[in-house]
């Protein structure tokens, strides 16, 4: 069984995979990004990775084949569809950012599965960055989320939705505390409405 593993779902081209690469360095990483433009420069960035992992897959509370949606900004790509763009705060180039340019067939994954079927036994580090699906990714552990130490996940501040079915911080939060989880640090994010949240199991 696989010890102290390092998940990265929506791990984009690569950004914090090459940072946890050197900060876990005897750790296996895993990788999930079901964009495929962006999955290309991932495997162009990091495919020859020793102890790198790179999965074109989804991560969500069921085992299914299901729509992802393509925007022109492709860091804004999500299983989940883009709402309220007349509210957001976004800058000048970014107007058009959450536009959806594709819609196309994923394969889907919950992580407690994949954590059985890669025989993994504890996960030292999870990154979720999925566009309004991260509380999803959570729950799609189960049981297993208690094999994880450490857990760094994105919510909204805002009262409007940015995502059909994203979450509030509240709401995450509340989550994480009821599953044996304490809020380590936070960090805000595009223009204070999102934030960054790292728990630590207790």
């Amino acid at each position: 069984m696989k010890e102290n593993v390092v998940i990265d779902v929506g791990a984009y081209i690569g950004i914090t995979v090459a940072d946890i690469y050197h900060k876990y360095p005897t750790s296996m990483i895993y990788a999930f990004e079901p964009c495929r433009t962006t999955f290309h420069q991932l495997q162009r960035n990091l495919g020859n990775a020793p102890r790198v992992t790179l999965l074109q897959e989804a991560v969500d509370i069921e085992n299914t084949i299901t729509k992802f949606h393509e925007t022109t900004a492709k860091v804004c790509a999500s299983l989940a569809l883009p709402c309220g763009s007349d509210k957001w705060k976004k800058s000048e180039n970014d107007k058009n950012a959450f536009d959806i340019v594709d819609s196309y067939d994923v394969k889907c994954t919950r992580l407690d599965s994949f954590l059985e079927r890669e025989q993994i036994k504890s996960v030292e580090y999870l990154k979720i960055d999925a566009q309004g699906r991260d509380l999803n990714v959570l729950k799609s552990l189960g049981g297993r989320i208690g094999d994880v130490k450490n857990i760094l996940a994105e919510a909204r501040l805002t009262d409007f939705n940015m995502y059909e079915g994203d979450c509030h911080r509240d709401e995450l939060v509340e989550f994480m505390v009821q599953k044996g989880f304490d809020v380590v640090s936070s960090e805000k994010q595009t223009f204070d409405q999102e934030e960054n949240i790292l728990f630590k199991r207790r």
